[in-house]
């Protein structure tokens, strides 16, 4: 059962989902690029860098490919870091690419990783200040380039989805403050409605949103974004890009 449903609480849910968070002094990013190849969106990136500075940036939907040249996405005084997946023979393709600037202290935390999951783990902070933890991550529909369509099916997802909430649950052990930045593509603004009908992608995800509400959420992490994160002419707004923090 799901936490929302037994808090006596009403505002219980309003504060583990929506939470609050200070403005710290490490600028985070993270942007679902498209399905284009990363190697196609250097321009873009760098306009992207060169406008906000972020410290960190995080790409879902990287589509960068053990093909492809990391000389083709390096922008200047950032380090590049590639999801485990790309090492994987299987996958071969990072769906998530992570920047961090130069001025940052940063450790990639393996092994709180996996050649199946696209999350990158990294340990961070400024010179002489508390590190945190933190991830960018992209939850798949299903393996690109894969004859074999079973990694779409409910239960592949939800064993991806299991195995990706046992590396944050790993994190939270830690006692460290934990932000994860991530294209769930899990609609948050609809995951409370019970009513919805069968066929809702929301309603059909419903034991990926009962694992995340039974297994995290208790632990003291909340869902910062608040508004639509998809506005699209003739279709329903969606809160897919989700940002979790324990602080």
């Amino acid at each position: 059962m799901m936490p929302h449903q037994t808090a006596k609480d009403p505002n219980f849910l309003a504060r583990m989902v929506n939470g609050n968070r200070k403005e710290r002094g490490i600028k985070v990013q993270h942007w679902n690029k498209g399905p284009a190849h990363l190697v196609n969106k250097h321009y873009q990136i760098e306009a992207l860098i060169s406008e906000h500075r972020p410290h960190v940036l995080g790409l879902s939907e990287a589509n960068f490919y053990n093909t492809h040249d990391i000389a083709d996405i390096n922008q200047d005084g950032y380090d590049v870091h590639l999801a485990s997946t790309i090492s994987n023979p299987q996958l071969n393709v990072a769906g998530v690419v992570v920047y961090t600037h130069q001025s940052l202290k940063v450790k990639r935390r393996m092994d709180l990783e996996s050649d199946t999951i696209s999350s990158v783990w990294l340990e961070v902070g400024l010179p002489r200040q508390k590190k945190i933890l933190m991830c960018h991550a992209y939850r798949e529909w299903k393996f690109l380039g894969q004859a074999d369509t079973s990694s779409g099916t409910l239960a592949a997802q939800l064993e991806r989805w299991s195995s990706f909430l046992t590396q944050w649950e790993r994190a939270l052990a830690e006692g460290k403050e934990v932000l994860v930045l991530m294209d769930a593509n899990i609609d948050f603004l609809k995951w409370t409605n019970d009513n919805l009908p069968a066929g809702d992608s929301t309603a059909k995800l419903r034991p990926l949103i009962d694992q995340l509400f039974d297994r995290i959420f208790p632990q003291g992490v909340s869902q910062l974004v608040t508004g639509a994160t998809r506005s699209w002419p003739g279709q329903q707004d969606s809160g897919l890009d989700h940002v979790y923090s324990n602080k």
